[in-house]
């Protein structure tokens, strides 16, 4: 299970669009919570959008409850504005393609010898924006170091292992260059 924070009204988009619509009664942090088939509005697409993946296993009045990682229906990705509230979510067939694989996926693939994958949306934050076309470095439990650049929606390429490890990722960060106003101190 992969745990996931909760997505809520206002909530925003790989695409920059927000949320419009959530449950009136299911409420995180003061917020209404958001699930599949809830509604808001996509900039970049110029259209509105629903929630088309959502936590298969937790549902409230027989919608699933959405989850950061889940698509739109134009192909955003949800962003979480908090983190706190989680679920255990085992992914299903429409997040394993993009973000892990789901359980019955490591079976089939453990032929070709890949039985663990995952992509990480890699986010700024503060801002909580996606990180595009930025370089990373994973670090395996083993010592290994292996390289990439996030994608152009911050997705970083997908990260495989012949078994369950513990990475971490390392994000190159750039900071604003200093200016110094005023003079030299003798």
């Amino acid at each position: 299970m992969t745990k996931r924070a909760i997505i809520r009204l206002g909530d925003p988009t790989t695409h920059g669009g927000v949320l419009l619509e959530a449950f009136s009664s299911l409420h995180v942090y003061g917020k209404p919570a958001s699930g599949i088939g809830h509604k808001g509005y996509c900039p970049l697409c110029k259209q509105a959008f629903v929630i088309v993946a959502a936590a298969e296993n937790v549902s409230y009045f027989g919608k699933n409850v959405a989850v950061e990682g889940m698509h739109t229906s134009c192909g955003a990705v949800l962003i979480a504005t908090q983190l706190q509230a989680t679920i255990d979510i085992v992914p299903d067939a429409k997040t394993a393609s993009t973000h892990a694989m789901a359980p019955e996926v490591f079976r089939s693939e453990a032929r070709a010898g890949l039985l663990y994958g995952h992509r990480f949306l890699i986010v700024d934050s503060e801002s909580r924006k996606p990180l595009a076309n930025r370089r990373y470095t994973v670090m395996h439990a083993d010592g290994r170091e292996t390289a990439g650049v996030t994608d152009k929606a911050g997705y970083t390429e997908s990260i495989t292992s012949a078994c369950e490890e513990e990475i971490s990722i390392q994000v190159a960060f750039l900071a604003p260059g200093t200016v110094f106003h005023g003079r030299e101190l003798p």
